[in-house]
């Protein structure tokens, strides 16, 4: 929950905020009033607790203090933004940020650099080029250091206290540029920012973030360029307190697609957007000053409602449907030990898998997540039978390729999944609505892009009684919302009925309503061929829809190593992933 969400909450609930934070106040109308922060009796301050300013409050006293709710905490309580924040959901039993068991990454914290002097005159003459006054380069702790003939740019990555990451940058080639080993990714010059700050421009490089904080904005910068986001993760709570994110990447390709996913991953109701007549906000500040700097800025727009397209939208899209690419939007590939592209499991879908208890659809479901984390993908999962060690344990097997593990060999499997997978921990029924909230999430901090729900009869969606068929459309429906809004892939696992011994269930078998196979964009089944005569497989793996591909029904046969618990199509042995 971010500050802008925790405001709306706290102005729905108005009138407890203030009987919680000013009890000597009193009730007038559509307003409390109290003599002042410090609850004196009297009326020179007012809150609004109705209409469309419920929440603003205002001190008459003293025209400086006004806000909402979260600054009336601040004032009250004597604390700074995040402090307010925390000291609202304890008193409302919120909860700021899901609790999510993901991998534990350590980071290393760099060392000031022998012969780290301050600005020379080369690099003085440099950022002076670029606009930036020695009294930046002096806030922003630039250094230099030389090495050989190559005189670097030493930009220190400063947060809390601590030196977070280093970033050299040769002055004479913008393509000599690196940053210290095993560091935190993180947004460059926290140290400049207030702690009760409220809006922030997010920029794509450091100069821009150095101009903007020249200018009198408060700006941060990404780490590595418009691509790569590791930085929300480890920024994420940080970032919860701003209601007002300008995201100002550069005016090309690769800037603009990179700003919208990072305004996606941190809340469209809190983002706007710069595209700049120039390349950058840097080149913004040489071209017009910050007189055009701040023109830009009031220019910011929101996104547009995803509903409102043209075709132009659609262009690689549509050539990803004629020519599709690895990284491109037909998704991860059916894998068993050799790749499938009749089916894809794209963004925006949900699968349905089913198949009958014991033959295996949890394993193999798992064994094809193993194929899309090492397509570059992340997964989370929700196990309700199954506790996280005993489903690392089939994942070791099935990463190693072998039913008896070394240490080393566990060491690895754990190194490999860190940052690829993430279990919900919690074993028994949880609420969809719970495994959806922690889910999206994941996806916005993470950038988790498959999620298994195994199975629907482990969540509090009825599997009988009344209403229960309406309930598990509804159930599914939120399903499909949730990936389409994040470009996610939902695997859901759902039970069959009854069916015939030694025969595979059909899509018409799963249980509950049929809108759970209607609603599907592809339905998947598992059948172990217990009763195997010669010339058969081991079991079956069956596609009976897919809505958006050209195969619409499949069948293909598999062995099963009960050891490895891998699964192969053509004859080997099992093979190790990592």
């Amino acid at each position: 929950m971010n500050v802008k969400e925790l405001a709306e909450y706290l102005s729905q609930r108005a009138e407890d905020v203030c009987q919680w934070l000013l009890p000597n106040g009193k009730k007038y109308g559509r307003e409390w009033k109290v003599g002042s922060v410090n609850g004196e009796e009297g009326q020179s301050l007012a809150v609004c607790l109705a209409g469309d300013k419920r929440g603003i409050w205002a001190d008459f006293s003293n025209q400086d203090k006004s806000g909402d709710l979260i600054d009336l905490i601040c004032e009250v309580r004597g604390v700074n933004l995040a402090g307010a924040m925390e000291e609202a959901a304890k008193r409302f039993g919120l909860v700021l940020e899901p609790k999510f068991r993901s991998g534990t990454k350590t980071f290393v914290k760099p060392k000031s650099p022998e012969g780290l002097k301050k600005p020379t005159s080369p690099v003085t003459a440099f950022l002076l080029n670029r606009g930036i006054t020695e009294d930046t380069a002096q806030r922003f702790r630039l250094g230099t250091l030389q090495n050989g003939s190559k005189t670097f740019l030493v930009m220190p990555y400063l947060r809390d206290g601590e030196r977070i990451n280093i970033k050299y940058r040769n002055i004479e080639d913008k393509k000599e540029q690196r940053q210290e080993k095993d560091c935190e990714p993180c947004l460059y010059g926290w140290h400049l920012i207030d702690p009760n700050c409220r809006a922030v421009v997010i920029c794509e490089g450091e100069f821009d973030a150095m101009i903007l904080q020249q200018c009198g904005v408060a700006a941060l910068s990404v780490n590595q360029g418009a691509g790569n986001h590791q930085w929300i993760e480890n920024d994420w709570t940080r970032l919860q307190r701003f209601s007002d994110i300008i995201v100002w990447f550069d005016n090309d390709a690769p800037g603009q697609k990179g700003a919208l996913e990072v305004g996606k991953r941190l809340g469209e109701t809190r983002v706007k957007y710069v595209v700049s007549k120039e390349k950058d906000a840097n080149d913004t500040f040489l071209h017009g000053g910050a007189d055009e700097i701040y023109e830009e800025l009031c220019g910011a727009k929101a996104r547009d409602p995803d509903e409102l397209k043209t075709p132009k939208d659609f262009e690689n899209d549509l050539l990803e449907e004629f020519f599709p690419t690895k990284e491109g939007s037909y998704g991860c590939p059916l894998n068993i030990n050799e790749t499938f592209d009749f089916l894809s499991f794209r963004p925006g879908e949900v699968t349905t898998w089913t198949g009958e208890n014991g033959h295996g659809k949890s394993a193999f479901l798992g064994y094809q997540t193993i194929a899309f984390m090492n397509f570059g993908r992340k997964v989370a999962i929700f196990s309700g039978e199954m506790p996280a060690n005993k489903l690392l344990r089939r994942y070791a097997r099935q990463l190693i390729g072998k039913h008896e593990l070394t240490r080393d060999d566990i060491k690895d499997v754990i190194t490999w999944l860190t940052d690829r997978l993430y279990i919900y921990d919690h074993v028994g029924n949880a609420p969809i609505d719970r495994l959806i909230e922690v889910f999206s999430y994941a996806a916005k901090r993470y950038g988790v892009n498959h999620f298994v729900i195994d199975s629907l009869m482990m969540t509090d969606v009825p599997e009988d009684g009344n209403g229960f068929m309406e309930k598990q459309r509804v159930a599914v429906t939120k399903m499909m919302n949730f990936a389409k809004e994040t470009g996610s892939h939902v695997h859901l696992v759902a039970h069959p009925r009854k069916v015939q011994d030694g025969k595979p269930p059909t899509k018409n078998d799963i249980a509950g309503s049929g809108k759970i196979a209607a609603l599907s964009h592809n339905i998947c089944c598992v059948f172990a061929n217990y009763d195997r005569k010669e010339g058969e497989r081991d079991g079956y793996f069956f596609l009976y829809k897919q809505r958006n591909g050209d195969v619409q029904h499949k069948k293909i046969g598999f062995d099963f190593d009960a050891k490895s618990m891998q699964y192969m199509t053509t004859p080997g042995d099992a093979m190790r992933w990592i």
